[in-house]
């Protein structure tokens, strides 16, 4: 019985252990921000929710940066309402990219209703339209040969990037991608960019009454229409599907996210500095180590070498003696400095390894002299919280 009450306990908790993990904002559509004009969480997930007004069927959500306002989004997510949630008065949208603190972002709020007849209709003859222009401009015929001014590598990619762009406000209701045209329209592209047109004098569907130059226009032209329909007919099988079509467009301009807390590591701990003159009889002198690292990563977006790593910074707190019993004090405190590089192999601790810049008692000359480290790093926070 105890299981069964912890089972059922559990699986009650699951969905609200889940949303914690996400802040909620809230966009205000007739004010077109969010909450009370609210900067948006930082370095966390966050989900977006809003009014879904009537006869919206998906609502998408696109960041970019300020700086880059024409070039791709940097993320998108979106929410699409289930055919059985017809009465659905809110969306929501989980948003697994985490923002950068203190950073200005540039956002759209997406609202599609579902494409009419009329409008699949339009998009298609617009579709097959640049495609047949495209063609027509991309083709030189000579006397005897037929050549494509661009590779058919190239022109592939371009005649699918003029599908995609002609699918810009359009999505497919199963979330189903244009991937491209086929191998079948690469090859046919082949066989256009060498075709002889002299070939055409044994062409069965040669006309009695036509001369060769008549001939060579038609066999030339005949290819260029299969390729045509070709691309028409692979264009229609993906169009054949059901679309949402983009109703409204809604741009949040320079939105702020949430001031993030400034930290220092400081590191406490205790090094050994070797004698580089030593030689085979190795001779190491250790003293109590103090100083800063600068990590050389966020853990919130870099992965776990770089956000681990730092270059670190300080001096020991006493003099050290090497291999010829001289006090080694430093060139501008009174102890040597150190310049090292760190990484935190657990929670607090921190490895060190580099190199300490030393004078000798009574000695102008500088002399270095490499160190290894172990410290507790302790973060320091800077500025207000948020």
């Amino acid at each position: 019985m105890l299981k069964r009450y912890t089972l059922v306990l559990t699986t009650f908790l699951i969905p609200f252990s889940l949303m914690a993990q996400f802040e909620t904002v809230v966009y205000d559509y007739s004010k077109n921000w969010f909450g009370e004009n609210e900067d948006l969480p930082a370095e966390q997930r966050w989900l977006v929710k809003g009014d879904l007004p009537e006869g919206v069927k998906r609502v998408e959500l696109q960041i970019y940066r300020p700086a880059n306002r024409g070039d791709r989004f940097l993320y998108s997510s979106d929410f699409q309402r289930s055919a059985d949630a017809e009465e659905q008065r809110q969306f929501s949208i989980p948003v697994n990219f985490k923002l950068r603190g203190s950073t200005q972002y540039n956002l759209k709020m997406l609202y599609f209703v579902e494409a009419s007849d009329e409008d699949m209709v339009r998009l298609n003859r617009m579709v097959n339209e640049a495609l047949t222009a495209y063609l027509n401009q991309s083709v030189v015929a000579g006397r005897r040969q037929v050549s494509l001014v661009k590779h058919p590598r190239l022109m592939i990619q371009e005649l699918d990037q003029i599908v995609m762009d002609g699918l810009d406000l359009y999505r497919n209701r199963m979330g189903v991608e244009f991937t491209g045209f086929s191998d079948i329209v690469y090859d046919k592209l082949e066989r256009i960019d060498d075709l002889k047109l002299k070939a055409a004098r044994f062409n069965v569907l040669r006309e009695p009454d036509q001369n060769e130059k008549q001939t060579r226009v038609a066999y030339f032209q005949k290819n260029i229409d299969e390729l045509a329909q070709l691309l028409e007919r692979e264009v229609q099988q993906y169009l054949s599907g059901n679309f949402f079509v983009l109703r409204e467009a809604r741009s949040i301009n320079n939105y702020k996210t949430q001031s993030t807390r400034w930290t220092l590591p400081v590191n406490v701990g205790y090094a050994a500095v070797i004698d580089p003159n030593s030689g085979s009889d190795f001779h190491v002198d250790g003293a109590p180590m103090l100083g800063i690292s600068f990590p050389l990563g966020n853990p919130n977006f870099s992965g776990s070498f770089w956000s681990n790593s730092s270059l670190s910074f300080g001096a020991l707190l006493q003099n050290v003696s090497l291999n010829d019993d001289v006090s080694y004090g430093g060139p501008l405190l009174d102890t040597p400095l150190y310049f090292a590089y760190g990484y935190k192999t657990a929670y607090f601790l921190r490895i060190h390894a580099g190199t300490t810049v030393m004078q000798a008692a009574g000695s102008n000359d500088v002399s270095l002299a490499p160190f290894v480290g172990l410290s507790v790093e302790l973060n320091l926070w800077l500025g207000l919280s948020r």
